[in-house]
């Protein structure tokens, strides 16, 4: 079970042999409360436009919250420390339902991002980080290795799209178990999930699934994003549509 912010309640509904009519509710389990409403979850690392930068994300319940970065060189040592921004977004700013309307199958409050820049990283070393603050919690101590100096050096990449969220899409498990493997014994630079991210097709729970799903590598190795016809193709809203894609080649519908 996932950490939605919120109390959960497990259901069990029965309908006739035939499976026809109305499902009947059979059962229902007590609610169920998150140990920590503002645990920082959905932990992810993007590259910056310079070398020496990375941006690391998480997400957190609270807006009346100081988002903060400790890292360093030693694990047990973090001895620098950087502050973030935060931002959300509400069911009107979505192009088309079920995003637009609120519901447990569309939209739900998606808590608050905080996004932290980490600057002045030397190249083509390993640094250690965390993330939260006292008040409210720490995230684990995570580690990612910063890109190298020389441009022309070789990388390694792992590139992969088309995937969405198990056990809805079953490949999605064994691809995330896959790259971990791949990060947790090799050198991976960076990770490109070229499109088509999540097939949460509006349903906000999905999305906090698929974010929960990637961190185990997202926190690791920055998670690189392209656009698919998943992100692309909405058929209403294009006045809300951020991704600034221009006429008549760009898709913006009205």
């Amino acid at each position: 079970m996932i950490n939605l912010r919120r109390p959960l309640q497990f259901r069990y509904y029965s309908r006739d042999h035939s499976c026809s009519g109305n499902y009947s509710l059979v059962a229902q389990s007590v609610l169920i409360e998150p140990l920590n409403y503002n645990e920082p979850t959905q932990i992810h690392l993007a590259y910056g436009d310079r070398l020496d930068q990375i941006f690391v994300s998480y997400l957190t319940n609270s807006s009346q919250y100081s988002p903060q970065c400790q890292y360093g060189l030693n694990p047990l040592s973090l001895e620098f420390h950087q502050n973030g921004t935060t931002t959300t977004y509400t069911a009107s700013d979505m192009c088309e339902g079920k995003a637009n309307a609120w519901g447990p199958q569309a939209f739900i409050d998606p808590g608050y991002m905080h996004t932290i820049l980490l600057e002045d990283l030397q190249p083509g070393t390993i640094y250690y980080y965390r993330v939260g603050n006292d008040e409210l919690g720490w995230s684990a101590v995570y580690s990612f290795t910063n890109r190298p100096a020389d441009k022309n050096q070789g990388v390694t990449l792992i590139a992969f799209g088309d995937m969405g969220l198990s056990p809805v899409e079953p490949g999605a498990k064994s691809t995330v178990a896959r790259v971990t493997t791949q990060v947790l014994s090799k050198n991976i630079t960076c990770l490109l999930h070229i499109g088509d991210i999540s097939y949460a097709r509006g349903i906000g729970a999905l999305w906090d699934a698929f974010m929960t799903q990637i961190q185990p590598i997202a926190a690791r190795v920055p998670y690189m994003v392209g656009i698919g016809n998943h992100e692309y193709d909405h058929a209403t809203g294009g006045n809300k549509d951020p991704s600034g894609a221009p006429g008549p080649g760009g898709f913006r519908p009205g």
